[in-house]
């Protein structure tokens, strides 16, 4: 995410649990031509956590239900979608998730994101 940030360029964080069914179905989803139209240009990160049940994950971008995904950007704004089911869940997202005036949440820890005062 540093090098993303550094370059000014937006990544695209997929987490999953490692020996679950989520990730073969999310990976359907995701070669998708509506969806790699869409998320192609972008850097990919795959983060598989261990485990196979649909026990809830805290990841640095605050998703709690795997699997989910995360668009970041330079900035350290981000914008999550937790559980995607279809291709056309992930088409929106990543339509509203880079559009200019999308709502995004800040994390203050990561590379790029912007200073907090308090």
């Amino acid at each position: 995410l540093a090098q993303a940030a550094r370059e000014g360029k937006v990544t695209l964080v997929v987490y999953h649990r490692t020996l679950s069914r989520d990730w073969r179905r999310l990976k359907k989803i995701l070669d998708r031509h509506e969806v790699c139209l869409r998320l192609n240009d972008l850097i990919h990160c795959r983060i598989a956590l261990p485990g196979f049940s649909r026990e809830t994950a805290i990841t640095p971008f605050g998703a709690l239900r795997l699997p989910a995904m995360v668009i970041v950007r330079p900035d350290g704004q981000h914008v999550v979608l937790e559980l995607p089911t279809s291709h056309e869940s992930v088409v929106h997202f990543a339509e509203s998730a880079l559009s200019p005036d999308a709502p995004r949440a800040a994390n203050p820890s990561l590379p790029g994101a912007p200073a907090t005062t308090p």
